[in-house]
């Protein structure tokens, strides 16, 4: 936190709702220990509505407003974060902060099934153009 205060942070938005399972938002909890940690709370701004990273985006970046950001969240999800960002038109970088190894095999999986999924259509045009040229050269040989 007080690296953030050096370089001159503004608005600090901390994103994240709050999962069935869980006591607190996410936001609200990120707010609190950024505060005990020594942010200056008159800079933490908890956004708690949103409820996946596109709504953590949008949310957020209409708390913060115009101007570059920068997105601080998990290592194995700064990639998707990014990327979703350049999609939604947020100016902002994305950086990740360490995973618990124990987490991260699975954790890197449903990030790669995500990015998947979000891009379907560019993702089974590239399948096609490796997969279909393999098995129809081995048929023409084989003819």
């Amino acid at each position: 936190m007080d690296e953030l205060a050096r370089r001159g942070a503004g608005r600090l938005v901390l994103s994240g709702g709050k999962g069935d399972d869980e006591r607190l938002a996410e936001g609200e909890a990120m707010a609190r220990w950024a505060a005990a940690h020594g942010a200056d709370p008159a800079v933490l701004t908890a956004e708690t509505g949103s409820r996946t990273t596109e709504e953590n985006l949008r949310f957020s970046s209409a708390l913060v407003g115009d101007g570059p950001g920068v997105i601080v969240t998990s290592n194995y999800h700064a990639l998707r974060a990014a990327l979703l960002a350049r999609r939604l038109g947020i100016d902002a970088q994305a950086v990740g902060a360490p995973t618990a190894g124990y987490y991260w095999p699975s954790a890197v999986l449903r990030e790669f099934v995500a990015v998947l999924r979000e891009y379907r259509v560019a993702n089974a045009v590239l399948l096609a153009l490796v997969a279909v040229p393999v098995p129809l050269a081995l048929v023409l040989l084989a003819g």
